[in-house]
């Protein structure tokens, strides 16, 4: 999904701007060496690491810790992020959207700002009748989910869960 057209990244999809050239791991992990390329002066722990070692993950732990740019770089991924789920939550409308990946597992120092920028972006109602949550399965969400689907189609998990399965967490 396209947020940021005419100066954006390059993503791997050949566009320009796409969320996930902006607030990806990947993403994240570039924009920190390019900080750190374009700004020698700010102190940062980042400088420790090699450019080729300096992943989304490695901002993500210096951001926790208390790094100001890592900070500031994760801060910014969140906010373009934001923007994208608002959206797409404008046009669904829906009670939750969880955030699955890598990215979000780094806690407050990316979930408090996606949330303000999801919150800044959403129109009203949606804004305060949606909740964002991060994924409980962290990371592997979407292939367990994916294999759950498969498991249920093939019979192997009964039948599909209804609703109410759904919101008190499955039986």
């Amino acid at each position: 999904m396209v947020v940021k057209p005419d100066d954006g990244p390059l993503c791997t999809c050949g566009k320009r701007g796409c969320v996930e050239s902006l607030a990806s791991g990947d993403a994240i992990g570039s924009r920190a060496r390019e900080r750190l390329t374009s700004d020698v002066t700010t102190p940062s722990s980042l400088r420790e690491f090699a450019p080729d070692q300096l992943t989304g993950k490695a901002v993500g732990e210096a951001a926790v810790a208390g790094d100001a740019l890592a900070q500031e770089v994760v801060t910014e991924a969140a906010r373009w992020l934001g923007l994208g789920i608002a959206g797409v939550a404008n046009v669904l409308d829906p009670d939750v959207v969880v955030v699955g990946g890598g990215v979000p597992e780094m806690g407050v120092p990316f979930m408090r700002p996606l949330e303000e920028a999801f919150r800044a972006y959403a129109t009203p109602s949606v804004a305060k009748d949606t909740r964002l949550a991060p994924a409980q399965l962290g990371y592997d969400a979407g292939v367990i989910g994916a294999a759950a689907a498969a498991f249920v189609a093939l019979g192997v998990l009964g039948p599909a869960l209804n609703q109410e399965d759904v919101s008190d967490g499955g039986s």
